[in-house]
């Protein structure tokens, strides 16, 4: 059992760094079900619980029942999934650690880079006797979220209750993906929920709070100090969904980046829905311990893996049928209709597009936004309102602003409120966000089950992982061969990754980041070395991703700093570019610390160039081309520091490519279109 300890702006107690563990309160007394227990007590610490993952594994940890009072984190968690976190009683004290913009702010939970977690039926309120700052109950930090619910926990007098910081979830269309918050109950805070980034486009959760069958269940603080019930500082709408029989659970005080009543409606939607009654879905059924909360029987193993199958395959009836749907059957074929089509062929291609509505994809009203020759602005406009779903995306209406040849003002705001409609196409994609949800919340409880038991079965963990169909599923399969020993087949899944889930952009960035990290951490325990003696040059990778990166890179580079080489960041909420900053040195990076590729033309034709430029010291690398099943094409020794290599695509057929080059342990990879 933990005990209080001093609380010092840098002393945290001894941490969980690349292992599981479990803590729960034995049962005091005989009622069945139990009705005390003998809760642990975390008192006066900077960070009571530190959990941290640097490392390419899946340990877990779970933490029921205990009592934090004030200490400036209670739980903090480092990259770490699938982590249970339940009926605990947190009491923030004062931050006197992190010299904030903001001030000093102390959190109860604080979840960096973290998914699939469980966290239920918390209460979170500052501690009797602490100083004025900011008190944040849970903040989420780019949780890569497919269906995480925080749900049922408690938030009394606190600066804000729920901040999520950055894109938490897995962007993906159709999918419905993200953090959502449900059954909350928030009385006496200043902010109960705030969602924020860097950016606005970089501040996402779920898109639905709640669902049209049932309410979000969120209750908001009705105190005179409370100045938002929600602050959605994003550009992507949130469909709010409240029940109109309990007054408080009605956000009305509502803040969003357009402020402009008209346009309210376009980022913080509210719908009302029959009432969630919020049942508590975890109790101890009379035992004596809290493992029979997350472990479960045989019997119940085949009660959830029958739920799963249920809502998998009434997922894949809708899917099927939106996929037939979606711009009738084929997008490239529409977008060639379209480019192809001639000035006389305008009626007959405009009742074509209106006939395939609601169902028409961004892609393809780009296509015809962009065919002016052929397409008048009124006819657009009609087949752009009979789209409303696409027209809630913030980047198409951008898109139709900015334009060579934009819509007229007037017109884009008819589409916003257009856009506030609903249509077949929104109750298929609501039905397919229902059983996407059933599904991955079923397989997560086997997950976590699996990864809370004494027996580590590591097929039936790679098999429920495969479950769930995302990037960071596809990650935890590869850390499980990585523990049999299988590097190559590790590699084989990662390589895979950016083409099967179509990365770009900022998300194939914070990929190939990650894949450095993992190729880093790879070749040290290759290399019989641990992360206690690092040379110079380690340490300045590890010190360059922990300042400048908010993604899986940056998370796994401050956890090994803070853990083994006395680092120390920040953890400051607020518009500054970089959230966590460094408070001591720990060497000079070099500058020139990676990869240099360019690859053009891109899209190709014929033939692409790769221009490569290696880290100093390194003349040698390899290039490896796959396609966009992670099929290997092509393997490329490259010999020398800097030079060019020519692909002929002449030989392979149209579509996406996937390049990988890998030297002196670090990796890049992009993405190659083949017209």
């Amino acid at each position: 059992m933990y005990q209080s300890g001093k609380l010092n702006a840098y002393i945290k107690t001894p941490g969980c760094y690349n292992a599981g563990f479990q803590l729960d309160a034995p049962c005091t007394n005989t009622t069945v079900p139990c009705t005390n227990y003998d809760r642990s007590n975390f008192n006066n610490f900077y960070t009571a619980i530190y959990a941290a993952n640097t490392g390419v594994n899946n340990f877990t940890f779970s933490v029921v029942r205990a009592n934090f009072t004030n200490n400036a984190i209670g739980i903090y968690v480092n990259r770490v999934k699938n982590e249970s976190i339940l009926f605990n009683n947190i009491y923030l004290g004062p931050n006197y650690g992190d010299e904030c913009a903001e001030g000093n702010t102390s959190y109860g939970i604080y979840l960096d880079n973290s998914s699939g977690f469980l966290i239920e039926e918390n209460s979170f309120q500052k501690a009797a006797g602490a100083p004025s700052g900011a008190y944040i109950g849970i903040a989420a930090n780019n949780c890569p979220c497919v269906q995480d619910v925080i749900y049922k926990n408690t938030f009394t007098g606190l600066s804000v209750g729920n901040y999520a910081y950055g894109i938490n979830r897995f962007d993906a269309e159709d999918d419905g993906t993200g953090l959502s918050y449900q059954c909350n109950l928030n009385s006496n805070n200043v902010v109960d929920f705030r969602v924020t980034g860097d950016h606005p486009y970089q501040a996402k959760i779920h898109g639905q709070m709640g669902a049209s069958i049932y309410a979000s269940g969120n209750t908001f603080s009705m105190n005179a100090s409370n100045e938002w019930h929600f602050r959605n500082e994003g550009r992507e709408c949130i469909n709010y969904y409240y029940y109109t029989g309990i007054a408080n659970q009605k956000p009305t005080k509502i803040y969003v980046i357009d402020p402009e009543p008209l346009h309210q409606d376009w980022y913080f939607k509210l719908i009302a829905a029959p009432q969630n009654t919020c049942p508590s879905h975890y109790t101890n059924g009379g035992g004596t311990s809290d493992d029979d909360l997350l472990v479960l029987n045989p019997a119940e193993k085949g009660n959830v893996a029958v739920e799963y199958s249920l809502a998998d395959s009434s997922y894949n009836d809708v899917r099927g049928l939106y996929d037939y749907l979606k711009d009738g059957g084929s997008t490239t074929g529409t977008i060639l209709d379209i480019e192809s089509a001639q000035p006389y062929q305008m009626w007959q291609l405009v009742a074509d597009l209106l006939a395939k509505s609601p169902f028409l994809s961004e892609e393809v009203l780009r296509t015809a936004a962009n065919q002016t020759q052929v397409i008048p602005e009124s006819e657009l406009f009609e087949i752009l309102a009979a789209n409303p779903d696409e027209l809630r995306n913030n980047s198409l209406m951008d898109y139709l602003e900015q334009k060579e040849n934009p819509l007229p003002g007037y017109m884009i705001d008819l589409l916003k409120q257009v856009a506030q409609g609903s249509s077949a196409k929104t109750v298929m994609i609501e039905q397919m966000n229902e059983f996407n949800a059933q599904r991955v919340q079923a397989a997560q409880k086997l997950l976590r089950s699996a990864l809370n038991d004494t027996t580590f079965d590591i097929l039936y963990i790679r098999k429920w992982l495969t479950k769930l169909n995302s990037p960071i599923a596809d990650e935890q399969i590869a850390y499980t061969y990585l523990q049999e020993g299988k590097t190559d087949s590790a590699y084989l899944v990662l390589d895979a990754i950016p083409g099967k889930y179509g990365l770009d952009g900022d998300a194939l960035t914070d990929f190939n980041e990650f894949a450095e990290m993992f190729t880093f951490q790879v070749q040290l325990e290759q290399a019989g070395r641990t992360i206690f003696n690092l040379d110079s040059t380690e340490l300045a990778l590890l010190e360059y991703y922990a300042n400048n990166s908010m993604g899986k890179a940056g998370s796994m580079a401050r956890g090994i700093l803070e853990y083994t080489y006395n680092g120390h960041f920040c953890h400051c909420p607020g518009s500054q570019p970089t959230w966590f900053k460094q408070s001591k040195p720990l060497g000079n990076a070099i500058a020139d610390r990676g990869i240099k590729v360019t690859v053009k033309p891109n899209p190709v034709d014929t033939w692409t160039a790769f221009d490569y430029e290696l880290p100093l010291g390194i003349t040698e690398a390899t290039l490896s081309l796959t396609d966009a099943q992670g099929k290997l094409i092509q393997t490329i020794d490259l010999k020398q520091n800097k030079g060019q290599w020519i692909w002929d695509t002449r030989q392979v057929c149209s579509g996406n490519y996937y390049y990988r080059l890998k030297a002196g342990g670090r990796l890049i990879t992009g993405k190659i279109i083949i017209k």
